[in-house]
């Protein structure tokens, strides 16, 4: 009896630690199970005056679909922490119609998509414009592995890699992968030689075990394959607030 009741302490322990520890990546190749792509489904609202007295005000709406990139950074009780960049996040951002200018109200809803086809409703958890980073909440645990910050942060022309999905290229079966170099920073951001297009900002950047070291937030437009992510003991202390 005294060993039934151990071996089912032992099966409840188990199942405890497999329900609330998440698994953390520590191959480079698996980095691409903790990748989300984020979708953003952007809704748009412009209204315009009555001509006279007896009109009635117009309105006219547009719908737009856009693209980035984030990972895994946390899971608990609450749900899955994808971390992005902060200009993705941003619900005060403007619509510009090239029909009608700029728009009045915009009204943006997020869904993340994993590697293995699900896609689940996002919220803001946290977000700092003045450094570019966001964390999302899938208010769901996805099972999804996390991708650790690293505790100190990359060193002249070391090789890193950046996962992305650059113009929504992206699927279930595809995901790309850059190789790139730390070249080192400015006042605000550590920079990187790696390639960078819309749909690369909150892509993350790993090192060899598969680390994070960096994201990108922004590229030289003119010669895009220098980006731009938060400096790293930044990054890695908005992380480890959660």
């Amino acid at each position: 009896m005294r060993l039934r009741v151990i071996i089912f302490c032992l099966i409840i322990l188990i199942f405890f630690m497999l329900n609330s520890c998440a698994t953390t990546v520590t191959n480079l190749t698996d980095v691409r199970w903790s990748f989300i792509r984020i979708g953003a489904n952007i809704e748009a609202k412009k209204c315009f005056p009555a001509a006279t007295k007896d009109d009635k005000e117009r309105c006219v709406y547009e719908e737009d679909n856009g693209s980035a990139s984030g990972v895994v950074v946390k899971e608990d009780k609450k749900g899955t922490y994808i971390l992005t960049a902060g200009h993705v996040c941003d619900k005060k951002r403007k619509y510009i119609s090239r029909q009608f200018g700029k728009m009045d109200s915009v009204k943006v809803n997020f869904t993340a998509y994993t590697w293995r086809g699900l896609y689940h409703p996002l919220k803001i958890y946290k977000i700092d414009l003045d450094h570019d980073i966001c964390i999302f909440l899938a208010k769901k645990r996805l099972g999804i592995p996390i991708v650790k910050v690293r505790k100190y942060g990359p060193s002249y022309a070391e090789k890193v890699w950046n996962f992305a999905s650059p113009l929504g290229i992206s699927g279930t079966s595809y995901l790309p992968v850059f190789e790139g170099r730390y070249i080192g920073f400015d006042i605000e951001n550590d920079i990187y030689q790696i390639p960078g297009i819309s749909g690369s900002s909150g892509s993350p950047v790993v090192d060899s075990d598969a680390r994070l070291v960096g994201m990108i937030i922004t590229v030289v437009t003119a010669f895009p394959f220098i980006t731009f992510s938060p400096e790293h003991h930044t990054l890695k202390a908005f992380v480890e607030e959660l």
